[in-house]
């Protein structure tokens, strides 16, 4: 059973939050993108605005490098690990990742915000990681 007091559930679901907040302003994009050229002949023709390519990469990107972060998550509730150090690490880890949406989803200005938010929530995780597996190793 999971302990839904564990300190590292908040991060988890908000980072879970932020999948479904991307979703939305995938929505909003396409559907805009949608009403202002006239339908989907003209996407099709055209394809979809800046705005919406980023944010469908976005999306994409919620499913790739934050999977892990859910499996250390998961792995940590159900072995009962809750170092404060963690708890932190994994509120600096969701903090990045909402960072580099909005710059994937806004202005997206790759060098240096999106891709340094993007290397250092990997560094972070990484860290995660190798916290836990020298604890249970």
């Amino acid at each position: 059973m999971i302990d839904l007091q564990h300190p590292m559930i908040l991060p988890f679901f908000v980072q879970i939050g932020l999948t479904f907040i991307v979703l939305l302003r995938l929505a909003y994009c396409r559907v805009s993108a949608f009403r202002a050229e006239g339908g989907m002949a003209e996407i099709r023709k055209n394809g979809f605005p800046t705005r919406a390519v980023n944010a469908s990469d976005n999306l994409k990107n919620q499913f790739e490098i934050p999977v892990l972060f859910y499996a250390l998550c998961l792995f940590c509730f159900m072995s009962g690990i809750s170092w404060v150090v963690l708890t932190v690490l994994a509120w600096i880890y969701v903090g990045l990742r909402i960072f580099h949406a909005i710059i994937h989803c806004g202005p997206n200005i790759i060098f240096p915000w999106r891709f340094g938010s993007f290397v250092l929530s990997c560094n972070v995780l990484l860290i995660m990681f190798v916290m836990i597996c020298l604890r249970v190793f």
